[in-house]
């Protein structure tokens, strides 16, 4: 359930940077979702080294601001 959620949540983050781009956005409002993509995909990639003992994935994310 949790790689479904941050795959969603990828998805959406990847739509919203290319309406910021588009719309010539700031690069403030740009690099904070680029950066949460960052963190999306980090969160994916450590998935398979979760365990209920430590959840890496939850590790990850919880920096997204």
């Amino acid at each position: 359930m949790a790689m479904v959620a941050t795959k969603r949540a990828y998805d959406t983050l990847r739509e919203a940077f290319d309406v910021l781009r588009a719309e010539d956005a700031d690069y403030n409002k740009l690099e904070t979702v680029r950066a949460a993509k960052v963190l999306c995909l980090d969160a994916m990639d450590a998935c398979g080294t979760c365990d209920k003992q430590r959840p890496r994935m939850k590790e990850i994310l919880i920096d997204i601001k």
